[in-house]
């Protein structure tokens, strides 16, 4: 320990001291008081001693280990407990940046504005290669201190309260290891090595919209289904915070205590569910007269030349627009298709004069195969040209990537140099990033409406 870092017994007054001017705050604030503190479960056996540390500032209450007695016990607890919780969020960061609705990137998350075009999920923080191994490095809840005790005898211990921070057109969510909850008795208990999501509108998750206190804490431990998450008011409420127990648990299960890796992925699925459920997807509502019976409703494609954007729909349940929007009872919802925006894909398309890429409403008229070429006479450099894997829309007109000269193959072209790296438009097509024109040919089936 450094020099400069309190001794155990400093450390217990000084954490003694501490409960008695937060239970005061406590009061002051007219906040609810502290409860219990366990491990993983609301068990007896997995109670443990705590303290409370309450900020004034941001209303949040901050429970953590602490037995008097023992305190090196609880500090070592502490720490094993801080160094499972930063295991876990590595994990769970890795899995949300393989999903296409999820960007992992600092800046981009202290961007994120309401009026974003994007649908994109931003978090905060980066994975950088190291020797072929990925590293995670965090912006926001990157320590996870409590602040109070940074000159203690809990300073090694001291990252409990580790997160991640995600925006979605500018509001703030929370993916926390911690679950907090009120019980009966008006107190505020917390479980350690627990998930629970948050919306926090305003400074923190317990801080109204007037600056005042305003507890977000939900009355129960248990976790709550994914249909329970749509139905809850507190989404509906744009004006309040509030926080979500998704039945995901840190553990891949209470017996298997190595499996936590492998629960990475079903946390940022829950995550995802959690944001989409409180911002709804930017919907699109068409006719079943405008999708011929041979069309597949399944996908409904729009070229955004504003936002430079393919944007993907996908058919959702008709139910949901009753949810969205306030029809009359008696009015047949039959008759429509609903889609939710899936994925915006940053797109290339035509330029001035006979170089326009069409406008309408077109079926895709046939999706090829995996990196299948094309041979293709339109581009002003070069005779010829190749693709690989394409959407047909109109006549010559199609949805591909990248172009290539003639002595590309489908197995060397993604090693070599596209010739239309540097292009401001294209002879008409839709240019899409290779993978994500790979998607769409397993994905997006033939018939399927393209609007531009």
């Amino acid at each position: 320990m450094a020099e400069n870092i309190m001794k155990e017994t400093d450390t217990v007054k000084f954490v003694q001291e501490m409960i008695k001017n937060s239970e005061k705050c406590i009061d002051d604030k007219g906040a609810y008081k502290c409860g219990e503190l366990y491990e993983a479960e609301v068990k007896e056996e997995n109670r443990m001693p705590a303290a409370i540390f309450f900020d004034e500032k941001t209303y949040n209450y901050h429970l953590f280990p602490y037995d008097k007695e023992n305190l090196s016990g609880s500090v070592d607890r502490m720490k094993k407990i801080a160094e499972e919780v930063e295991k876990v969020r590595d994990e769970v960061i890795k899995q949300l940046n393989t999903s296409d609705r999820v960007c992992v990137n600092k800046e981009k998350f202290e961007q994120s504005r309401e009026d974003d075009e994007d649908d994109k999920i931003f978090v905060s923080a980066d994975i950088k290669e190291d020797n072929n191994d990925k590293k995670v490095q965090y912006g926001s809840g990157a320590n996870g201190d409590i602040r109070k005790l940074g000159k203690t005898f809990y300073k090694e211990a001291n990252h409990l309260y580790r997160y991640i921070a995600a925006r979605k057109k500018g509001v703030l969510y929370e993916l926390n290891f911690m679950r907090f909850f009120i019980n009966t008795e008006k107190k505020v208990n917390c479980i350690l090595k627990a998930i629970q999501f948050d919306r926090a509108l305003y400074k923190t998750v317990n801080c109204g919209k007037d600056g005042k206190f305003d507890i977000a804490y939900p009355t129960s431990y248990e976790s709550q289904s994914k249909e329970k998450l749509k139905k809850l008011q507190q989404i509906k409420r744009k004006d309040k915070s509030f926080c979500y127990n998704p039945a995901v648990s840190f553990y891949y299960n209470s017996e298997d205590k190595e499996g936590t890796v492998d629960n990475a992925k079903l946390i940022a699925e829950a995550f995802i569910d959690f944001i989409d459920a409180c911002d709804p997807k930017t919907t699109y509502i068409a006719h079943k007269s405008i999708l011929s019976p041979v069309c597949s409703n399944q996908y409904y494609l729009k070229l955004n030349r504003a936002a430079q954007s393919l944007e993907v729909y996908e058919q959702a349940d008709n139910n949901t627009l009753r949810e969205l929007y306030p029809l009359r009872e008696d009015f047949d919802t039959s008759d429509y298709v609903l889609f939710t925006l899936k994925k915006a894909i940053p797109c290339m398309f035509g330029g001035e004069d006979r170089m326009r890429t069409p406008a309408g409403i077109f079926r895709i008229e046939h999706v090829s195969g995996l990196h299948e070429e094309y041979v293709s006479p339109y581009h002003p450099q070069h005779e010829q040209v190749k693709f690989f894997g394409y959407l047909a829309v109109f006549e010559d007109y199609f949805i591909h990537s990248n172009m290539y000269l003639k002595d590309a193959t489908s197995g060397t072209f993604q090693a070599k140099e596209p010739v239309s790296e540097q292009d401001a438009h294209t002879s008409g097509c839709i240019r899409v990033p290779q993978e994500e024109l790979d998607w769409l040919v397993a994905n997006i089936p033939e018939k399927s409406i393209i609007e531009m």
